[in-house]
């Protein structure tokens, strides 16, 4: 049994949730205990080198190997995986078939993507927006310095 359909067996909610989380820090760990509390699985896709530069033009700081790596110890996350090569596809979500995607304050552009290729999915799972975490102070890009 893969992943997927060790999750897709799980009677308790699954929630997912998208991201790059180049140098994991507090927002990122206050994000993802606020998905959990969503439901009892929390599935967490972790964008690839490739899709980081086309989303944000640049390779993130730390390799998807790491990032995967760091997550991992993250005690509300049950399970870790690498998302899709091609943007807007959503391969990973119909595998998972989430009851819930929880998304950051800051993915407003997704959220909009999502809710427009819906119709995709035979369940329908919601699509939460969650607050940020003292942004001003734990946003990824102040750690980086751009």
């Amino acid at each position: 049994m893969n992943a997927a359909e060790a999750v897709r067996g799980r009677q308790s909610k699954k929630v997912l949730v998208f991201g790059v989380f180049d140098g994991l820090h507090e927002g990122h760990r206050a994000f993802l205990k606020a998905a959990k509390g969503l439901g009892g699985y929390l599935v967490v896709v972790v964008a690839p080198d490739r899709v980081v530069v086309r989303l944000k033009g640049k390779k993130p700081t730390y390799g998807l190997a790491s990032r995967m790596k760091r997550l991992r110890r993250v005690v509300y996350v049950d399970v870790v995986i690498k998302g899709d090569n091609n943007l807007g596809t959503y391969e990973v979500i119909k595998h998972f078939q989430p009851d819930v995607i929880a998304l950051g304050y800051d993915q407003k552009t997704l959220r909009g993507d999502l809710l427009r290729k819906a119709k995709q999915f035979p369940w329908r799972p919601k699509v939460r927006m969650m607050k940020p975490h003292r942004p001003s102070e734990f946003h990824s890009r102040l750690f980086r310095g751009n």
